[in-house]
């Protein structure tokens, strides 16, 4: 089965900007085509949103798209009419060599996606080694601490429906076990941006995200 969502950014028309919402981040906003399809039983179920979100910064980047997201309030599109449980956010602190603004500027972000209303926010941390005397820093615990969360709440009987927002096709295993249980797992992807083949074919179903409205 193949979902058809249209995931786009709200933009002021005359200043070419991403529209805000009242804490500061972008609006990403999910729109489907038939209003129908979110009157099913099987939609009025339990969800929970997982969001790498680094993998997520990147592919936004490769799509031309705002970083800045209200991963609150994008949870909560994702979800439509079904029970949003949680919506899980795994990312790792700033590198200590960034400029202090950039720094300053990510941990604001930080503290407003931690503030959202039913957002889980899974810390990882980054590891420093040194290449050719320069610091190399390499993500720690995200993707660990993601495939927990998901199997835990799978076996646990917490959700109907885990969506994942990666395209990191590592998690394929994951969702494989998360669909023993007898879940549904929906892969969100993103346009003109990475996506991951082995996540496409395993997952019950994938979300093809279009900018529209512009």
């Amino acid at each position: 089965m193949l979902m058809h969502l249209v995931v786009s950014f709200s933009y002021h028309l005359m200043a070419g900007k991403p529209a805000m919402s009242q804490r500061g981040a972008a609006r990403l906003l999910v729109l489907y085509p038939d209003d129908t399809v979110l009157v099913t039983p099987r939609n009025l179920s339990r969800a929970s949103v997982f969001i790498d979100g680094s993998n997520v910064y990147h592919r936004l980047r490769e799509s031309g798209w705002p970083t800045d997201v209200d991963i609150a309030e994008f949870g909560r599109r994702l979800a439509g009419l079904r029970q949003l449980v949680s919506v899980f956010y795994y990312n790792v602190p700033p590198p200590r060599t960034n400029p202090p603004q950039q720094i300053a500027r990510q941990r604001r972000y930080y503290a407003r996606v931690g503030a959202g209303a039913g957002v889980v926010f899974r810390m990882g941390y980054l590891q420093e080694r040194k290449v050719g005397g320069l610091s190399v820093f390499e993500e720690k615990g995200v993707d660990i601490d993601l495939a927990v969360d998901m199997l835990s709440g799978a076996f646990e009987d917490r959700y109907d429906t885990a969506i994942l927002v990666s395209s990191d096709g590592d998690f394929k295993p994951v969702v494989q076990a998360v669909q023993r249980r007898g879940k549904r797992v929906e892969y969100v992807f993103f346009p003109n941006a990475q996506r991951s083949n082995a996540l496409a074919s395993t997952c019950t179903s994938r979300a093809g995200a279009a900018v529209a409205g512009l």
